[in-house]
């Protein structure tokens, strides 16, 4: 049985949880919200850096995991030397699925804006072997994730309905977006209400994609064997708890560093 451990400032990277358990059955696995440190989406690098670096260590000094999931793009794209050391792993934008779901060839990114201004993700697309055509569109949908941070997706539906009309339209409009990647972990939350105002919009979810290259690096749990989940939090724990439940996981949270 292995350790895996995912983290993101705040509720980022809950998401990856679900997916995580369906790709990796029965090896433990801790969430980690880092909730003092939110948002890694506009801090700048050296910031960023040391956040991302004291989570990891002190997921290592709690958990002790076999492999870590850094559960945000802004640092997977802006930090690959931190990502990519020893026993981690990062996320990153699903633009090929993306691209392949846009009938119009327009993908739009919805990402912190430390990326939907920056070129690494441009960079990123480059690389990859889109389909001809493709368009990549970044999306400052910063907001969008400050309502999934603050539970405005829970407890305010129709305000952030309004939200999601306001932050999507012009761009989505504009750009003729056929499909989007849902670049910040924190968006996966949001994909029913966004589906609701934008039901023609395909939504690229990456959680699958990091579940599954997680499960290839960990290979499989011994038979019977029974995943526990740890969830930790730099924020507070019986906040962290109390949405968790809403959310339908009742594990209790404790408080990390």
């Amino acid at each position: 049985m292995a350790r895996v451990a995912v983290f993101d400032s705040g509720l980022g990277s809950l998401s990856i949880l679900g997916p995580l358990r369906r790709a990796a059955p029965g090896h433990d696995l801790a969430y980690l919200a880092d909730s003092a440190s939110f948002p890694y989406g506009d801090k700048p690098l050296p910031a960023l850096r040391r956040a991302v670096l004291g989570a990891a260590r002190a997921l290592r000094e709690r958990f002790g995991p076999d492999l870590t999931v850094v559960g945000s793009n802004t640092p997977s794209l802006l930090l690959p030397d931190v990502v990519r050391g020893p026993g981690m792993m990062g996320v990153l934008p699903p633009l090929e699925r993306a691209a392949a779901a846009s009938p119009s060839g327009a993908v739009a990114v919805l990402a912190s804006s430390s990326v939907a201004r920056g070129p690494e993700l441009r960079r990123l697309a480059a690389g990859l072997p889109l389909r001809p055509g493709t368009r990549i569109v970044p999306v400052d949908a910063s907001p969008l994730i400050g309502a999934v941070e603050s539970g405005a997706f829970l407890d305010d539906q129709a305000g952030c309905a309004r939200l999601i009309r306001r932050v999507l339209e012009g761009p989505l409009r504009r750009s003729g977006a056929g499909a989007a990647a849902l670049s910040s972990t924190h968006l996966p939350l949001l994909a029913g209400q966004i589906a609701r105002q934008f039901p023609a919009l395909r939504l690229v979810d990456p959680g699958e994609d990091v579940a599954r290259a997680a499960a290839a690096r960990l290979g499989p749990a011994p038979p019977g064997a029974r995943a526990r989940l740890s969830v930790y939090t730099t924020g507070d724990p019986g906040a962290l708890a109390a949405r968790l439940r809403r959310l339908g996981i009742s594990s209790p949270a404790e408080r990390l560093r």
